[in-house]
C-alpha cells in the first residue's frame, strides 16, 4: 500500500529530527542527511515535486523562522565574510551551530530557501555568494 503525502511528511520530519540531534551530538556527517531531507521537502525540479507542494500548492508562502541578514557597513559598505548558517571551526572540524541569533518569523519559505547564507570576498573584492538553496543542493 502506498504511503500518503501526510505519512511521507511525518517520516521526513522524523528523519530531520534524528539527523539534527545527531549533528548536535557531534556527528557532523549527518548534516548531509539534514540537507537531503530539506531538499525532499522544498526543492522542485522538472521531474520531482517537493513534498510540501504535494500537501499545499502555496507552500512557498508559508512563513518560517530565521535570523535576519546583516546590513553591510564600513568603508566599502560590503560584507567581506558572512556565514548565515552557524558554524564552529575547531580541532574536530566544522560543525553547525543551531543558535546563531534572534529568530524572526517574517520570512516566507521561498525567501528562506533563496536567502544568502554565505558570502566570501577575496582580496580583489570579488564576491562568492551562496544561497541556502545553493548550499543544501551542494551538500
Amino acid at each position: 500500500m502506498a504511503k500518503s503525502s501526510q505519512e511521507h511528511l511525518r517520516e521526513q520530519c522524523g528523519f530531520l529530527k534524528r539527523s539534527v540531534q545527531s549533528v548536535l551530538d557531534g556527528h557532523s556527517e549527518e548534516a548531509v542527511r539534514v540537507a537531503t531531507t530539506i531538499r525532499v521537502l522544498v526543492h522542485k525540479t522538472k521531474t520531482a515535486t517537493p513534498l510540501l507542494e504535494q500537501l499545499r500548492p502555496d507552500y512557498l508562502r508559508l512563513t518560517i523562522l530565521d535570523t535576519p541578514t546583516p546590513t553591510p557597513s564600513g568603508p566599502g559598505r560590503h560584507i567581506p565574510f558572512y556565514i548565515g548558517v552557524g558554524l564552529t571551526l575547531g580541532t574536530n572540524g566544522v560543525r553547525p551551530i543551531f543558535d546563531n541569533g534572534p529568530l524572526v518569523s517574517s520570512f516566507t519559505l521561498d525567501e528562506w530557501w533563496n536567502k544568502t547564507v554565505l558570502i566570501f570576498t577575496d582580496l580583489n573584492a570579488r564576491k562568492t555568494v551562496f544561497t541556502r538553496r545553493d548550499l543544501i543542493l551542494t551538500l
